[in-house]
């Protein structure tokens, strides 16, 4: 009876020393189950929110910060357009002023190459080149008297606006008196490079035919009067 008593208390600690592992391992599943790592499908959902609201933060600063830079701007237009608007008026009318004289200017260009024209033709010359410089010229001086006349139109509506009530059309009215600005000085140097590199060249050409044509003329003349020198002795 003892030795089964003893066996018995031997097997009841065997079975604790297994059962207690058992145990163990079942628990550490459970808090395993209810502890489970973050799936990567969950990681890239919160990066997206975190982007996405970082995003939307860095949006309503940029917001503020223009609103307060818009605010800004308009206090210093309102403070110098006035003044602004003075000078505009000056710039208008010395536009005005430009413009004339161009005008007389390029007339005068025009009229002179035009005159070379009939004398040309009668040398047995080809003017075909010539009178297409002639078209082409006139064009390029059209769209420079556009373009004075938009720059000025720019000019006088920023000198008109009520700059005080409306800063912002003010400097948007400036702005389109620049770019009309830049499209004048555009133009005006299209008419100079096109008299420079096509007109003058052309020109120097018709020159050296003629001249060409001049030395010809005197040696026929020189051997005619060679010849009739030589009969008359």
């Amino acid at each position: 009876m003892k030795r089964v008593a003893g066996i018995i208390a031997i097997l009841v600690v065997l079975a604790s020393v297994v059962i207690a592992p058992v145990y163990a391992i079942e628990e550490n599943t459970e808090q395993e189950s209810t502890t489970t790592k973050p799936t990567d499908t969950t990681l890239e959902d919160k990066k997206k929110e975190y982007e996405a609201k970082k995003a939307e933060r860095l949006k309503e600063l940029e917001a503020k910060a223009k609103a307060k830079t818009d605010a800004a701007k308009e206090k210093r237009i309102k403070a110098k357009c006035q003044a602004a608007q003075g000078i505009l008026k000056g710039v208008s009318t010395s536009a005005e002023n430009i413009k004339t004289n161009r005008k007389k200017i390029y007339e005068r260009l025009t009229g002179k190459v035009e005159e070379l024209l009939p004398g040309v033709k009668e040398a047995g010359i080809d003017t075909t080149k010539l009178e297409a410089d002639i078209a082409q010229l006139k064009t390029l001086l059209n769209e420079v008297d556009a373009n004075f006349d938009i720059y000025t139109e720019k000019l006088n509506s920023a000198v008109e606006s009520s700059c005080q009530d409306n800063p912002s059309s003010f400097y948007e009215l400036l702005e389109t008196a620049r770019n009309a600005r830049a499209s004048l000085i555009d133009s005006i140097n299209k008419v100079k490079e096109f008299v420079i590199n096509t007109i003058k060249p052309d020109l120097q050409e018709i020159k050296s035919q003629l001249e060409k044509q001049k030395q010809s003329s005197d040696q026929q003349t020189e051997q005619s009067t060679n010849t009739s020198g030589t009969v008359g002795g």
